[in-house]
């Protein structure tokens, strides 16, 4: 059941901080998850293709 009188105004001004927050925190994570796949491209591009791995045993 919906409130017989709601003011509008009044609700918009209670909901002012959630309503901005919302929007701020979509584009916190946009650029966390960009910065992410940039940092991924960028250490993935260091490689040389598949390293040889060390065993640890020496045959000299």
């Amino acid at each position: 059941m919906t409130a017989p009188d709601t003011n509008i105004k009044k609700q918009s001004r209670r909901h002012k901080g959630p309503l901005a927050g919302i929007p701020l925190a979509i584009l916190l994570a946009v650029v966390a998850f960009v910065g992410f796949l940039i940092w991924a491209a960028l250490s993935d591009a260091d490689t040389d293709g598949p390293q040889e791995a060390q065993t640890g045993v020496s045959t000299a």
